[in-house]
């Protein structure tokens, strides 16, 4: 059976000076094909312990792909340390050592002696071309007694540690190899639900047992609700597909009321929209413009989103939405009365069809014993219709609280518009 392992080097991770982005760019893509990562390791950029680290997982792992350590610097240390494990020299490459040249010429420099040695590649081993940098990448397949074997059941990559570069040659080779060598039809559904936490959610599907038999269920929070992934495998993709298909269905007997279409909160918002040929416009406080980039972030939202205003000072709710002063004196910013006046500007301000707005307390200070930190008002309004003002509260820090009312807000406007 395979197993994967990704090992990420770099002793400016360990020490917190950069953040790791690689397991999250390569679990994901790797989940999304139905793959998963079993295990995942950052270590220094030591010799000892990248030989350690590789002889330990191969004990229990098939497929070992690692980030970083393959640059021009003295603490890079990945090909030479992986060289010496296997017994192997490192030869130039033509290949890759013309690619440096046109590199360093497109950036009008000079190729220096140790950007020259990256052209060195570990005898034996295939290299992959970066066009984004000057790291090759490697691909080694191996044996037990750790000789390189063309025909070994071991496969070793090495990646670049900069991120680009690294997304670049793992889309372009080593994603494609890895599911190559997994031999078999693997399918992933997702099924996004909303209004339910994770725990009563699994309570309330009665059918678990029965699916679990048929595919490998995975459970994932998201700010408003759950992301459930169905993943099935098999050699035959006609009965892979069945049994997705019947998971699916005793899936919705249990749970159908919960389950929303079409992925993120900003993506179903803007499909909605779309239908019903709306455009939309927010009033924000305590979500500080996330709303609006929220939506912009979904390709297609310039013909559903007309604009935003951030009134995040009590003077700008009255100056740009005209709330009134005594409100705000005798209510506060975080009050339903606030977020009513708020829709009434917004309402004068625009021409759109439907207008929401927030004012909330998204911590860590602010919050009182009558509106403690999460406590955020959300209004809608599809203009001439029903207006909706409520109060609600989420748990989180800071960021959270914000992602929670955004992902609730769409929710409920998407759900308004059905």
């Amino acid at each position: 059976m395979n197993r994967i392992a990704l090992i990420t080097i770099g002793d400016e991770i360990l020490n917190g000076s950069t953040q790791d982005k690689h397991l999250n760019y390569i679990g994901k893509s790797l989940y999304n094909n139905g793959i998963k990562v079993s295990t995942h390791v950052t270590i220094s950029d030591d010799n000892k312990t990248i030989i350690e680290t590789i002889k330990y997982l191969l004990k229990s792992h098939n497929i070992i792909i690692t980030t970083g350590g393959l640059g021009p610097t003295p603490d890079d240390k990945t090909v030479d340390t992986v060289a010496n494990l296997f017994n192997r020299k490192c030869v130039i490459s033509e290949v890759v050592l013309n690619d440096i040249k046109g590199f360093f010429k497109r950036v009008n420099r000079e190729v220096n002696p140790l950007s020259r040695d990256q052209a060195y590649i570990i005898e034996g081993a295939n290299f992959y071309r970066n066009k984004f940098g000057t790291a090759p990448g490697h691909y080694i397949r191996f044996n037990d007694s750790f000789n390189i074997n063309d025909k070994g059941n071991n496969h070793l990559f090495l990646l670049p540690g900069v991120p680009y570069e690294m997304r670049y040659l793992f889309d372009t080779h080593v994603k494609r190899c890895v599911i190559d060598l997994f031999n078999e039809f693997i399918i992933t559904r997702n099924v996004y639900t909303y209004g339910i936490g994770e725990s009563d959610l699994v309570l309330k599907i009665s059918n678990l047992e029965k699916i679990s038999k048929e595919v490998e269920l995975g459970f994932y929070p998201q700010s408003g609700g759950v992301k459930i992934s169905l993943t099935a495998r098999g050699n035959n993709k006609t009965d892979i597909e069945k049994r997705l298909e019947k998971s699916l269905e005793l899936l919705s007997e249990d749970i159908d009321t919960n389950i929303v279409e079409g992925g993120s909160a900003s993506k179903r918002l803007v499909e909605k929209l779309k239908k019903k040929d709306y455009k939309i416009s927010f009033g924000e406080s305590c979500t500080g413009g996330l709303l609006s980039s929220s939506i912009v972030s979904i390709p297609g939202a310039s013909k559903v989103f007309d604009r935003s205003f951030v009134t995040y000072s009590n003077k700008s709710k009255f100056e740009v939405l005209n709330v009134s002063p005594y409100t705000l004196e005798i209510n506060g910013a975080v009050s339903k009365e606030t977020v009513d006046e708020m829709l009434e500007g917004l309402l004068a301000e625009t021409k759109s069809d439907i207008v929401a707005a927030v004012s909330g307390i998204a911590g860590p200070e602010g919050g009182s014993k009558e509106k403690p930190v999460g406590t955020v008002y959300i209004g809608i309004e599809e203009r001439g219709k029903k207006r909706v003002v409520e109060r609600r509260f989420f748990n989180g820090d800071r960021e959270e609280i914000q992602k929670r009312t955004v992902s609730y807000l769409f929710n409920e406007i998407t759900n308004l518009l059905q």
